[in-house]
C-alpha cells in the first residue's frame, strides 16, 4: 500500500503475510524515514477490527388528505458500523529528537481467539452489503500543533480456525400437499443426508435424498443449491434478514404422485460451491449462516413447493502460510533495525473504545 509522506518524513508498515487465524502471531514492522531532524513523541502501533453494513428499504405513505390523498413510495437508509477490536500501544519512545536516517521497529502480537473472521458480502435485494476489516495502523507523533503526524495503515486478513468436528448432517420433514393453500392432496416427506457439516469454498456438495409423495400431485423437478441467510444490524437497533443463493441450484427429475424414492432408490445430487464464498461469521453487526436447500418443485403453481434446510458451515481454505513481506519495502532501503517488540492482547482490546498500553507493558 501507498505511505504517508511529507517534509518531514515518511512511514509505512508491513505485515509478514496476508492471512492470519485466531491465536496465530502476527509479525510485521513500522517503518520510518525521516528526512531531517525533529521533535518526535514516539513511534505508535494501533490494531482495529471494523464491521459495516449498510441496505435500503422502500416505504409507503400517505400524502395530502380528502380528495388530494395518495400514497408515495420513499427510500429509507440504514447504516451501521461498529469498531470491536480497537487497541493502541507505543512501539518505541524518541525521548525527543529523531535524527535524519532509516528506522524500522519490528512487532509481534497474537491474535486473539474468539475475533469474527473478514467478511464481504453484498446482494442486490435491499442494495445491501456488509464487511468485516482489519488493519494495522503505524503512526509517528510529530511534535507542534501546526505538524502533521506521519501515518500509514495497511489491511490483513483473520480467518476463525475450524475447531469443529466436520460429520454428515441429516434434516427430515413431513408435509401437506395443499391445492390452493387449503385443499389437502395428501402429504410428502423427505429426508436429506449431507455429506459434510462444513465446507470449503469450491468443494462439491452431494446430497442423499429419500423422498416419499404420498400425494395426488406430481412435483415437476428437484433442486439442490447453497442458500445464505444475512443478518444485518443498523447502529440504531433496526434488523433485517435477506436470504439468497450463492452455489446452485443443481436441477434433477422430479417426483411423481404416489410415488417413492428411498432406501436403495433414494436419490444422489451433487454440486459444487462456488469459489469466492465468504466464510460464516457471527460478529456485533453483521451474521451470516449458510443451508443446503434441498426443495421438491410443485408442477402446478397453485400447489406449494416443498422445501427442506440444512444448516453448514462454510470455512476459509488453510491459506499460503510461507512468511513473504505483504507490504513491500520502496528501493534503498536500509533501515537500523530496533529490539522486537511483543505484545500481548488484553481481553480488553474485544470492548468499543482504545486501549492505551505503554512501552513497558510488553
Amino acid at each position: 500500500m501507498g505511505n504517508s509522506a511529507s517534509s518531514t518524513g515518511t512511514v509505512f508498515v508491513q505485515t509478514a503475510k496476508y492471512n492470519y487465524y485466531a491465536g496465530e502471531m502476527c509479525t510485521g514492522s513500522i517503518n520510518v524515514q525521516a528526512f531531517n531532524s525533529f521533535n518526535c513523541q514516539g513511534v505508535w502501533m494501533t490494531v482495529m477490527g471494523e464491521e459495516k453494513c449498510n441496505w435500503q428499504e422502500q416505504r409507503t405513505r400517505t400524502v395530502g388528505s380528502g380528495e388530494n390523498a395518495r400514497t408515495e413510495s420513499y427510500t429509507v437508509y440504514f447504516n451501521g458500523q461498529s469498531t470491536f477490536f480497537n487497541t493502541k500501544v507505543q512501539v518505541h519512545n524518541f525521548f525527543g529528537t529523531i535524527m535524519p536516517g532509516m528506522y524500522s521497529f519490528p512487532f509481534a502480537f497474537p491474535i486473539p481467539q474468539g475475533l469474527p473472521g473478514i467478511f464481504e458480502a453484498s446482494t442486490g435485494q435491499y442494495h445491501a452489503s456488509a464487511s468485516i476489516r482489519y488493519s494495522i495502523h503505524g503512526e509517528v507523533d510529530v511534535a507542534g500543533i501546526f505538524n502533521a503526524d506521519l501515518r500509514h495503515n495497511t489491511g490483513f486478513s483473520i480467518d476463525q480456525v475450524l475447531n469443529e468436528v466436520i460429520t454428515q448432517k441429516a434434516v427430515s420433514d413431513l408435509q401437506n400437499v395443499n391445492f390452493c393453500c387449503c385443499f389437502k392432496q395428501g402429504q410428502a416427506s423427505m429426508s436429506a443426508n449431507v455429506s459434510k457439516s462444513c465446507f470449503a469454498p469450491g468443494e462439491v456438495v452431494q446430497v442423499i435424498l429419500a423422498v416419499r409423495n404420498d400425494s395426488k400431485r406430481a412435483f415437476s423437478a428437484l433442486q439442490c443449491s447453497l442458500k445464505r441467510v444475512l443478518h444485518l444490524r443498523e447502529n440504531g437497533g433496526h434488523r433485517i434478514t435477506i436470504s439468497d443463493i450463492v452455489s446452485g441450484p443443481a436441477t434433477t427429475a422430479g417426483v411423481a404422485a404416489n410415488t417413492a424414492q428411498v432406501d436403495a432408490d433414494a436419490r444422489v445430487v451433487a454440486f459444487q460451491l462456488q469459489q469466492g464464498i465468504s466464510a460464516s461469521v457471527y460478529g456485533n453487526l453483521i451474521q451470516c449462516e449458510y443451508f443446503v436447500s434441498i426443495k421438491l418443485v410443485a408442477d402446478d403453481c397453485c400447489i406449494s413447493n416443498m422445501e427442506i434446510l440444512v444448516p453448514v458451515r462454510i470455512y476459509a481454505p488453510q491459506a499460503n502460510t510461507e512468511a513473504v513481506l505483504f507490504s513491500q519495502a520502496p528501493p534503498g532501503w536500509m533501515p537500523q533495525t530496533f529490539p522486537l517488540y511483543q505484545y500481548q492482547m488484553p481481553q480488553q482490546a474485544f470492548q468499543y473504545g482504545v486501549q492505551i498500553q505503554q512501552p513497558g507493558m510488553q
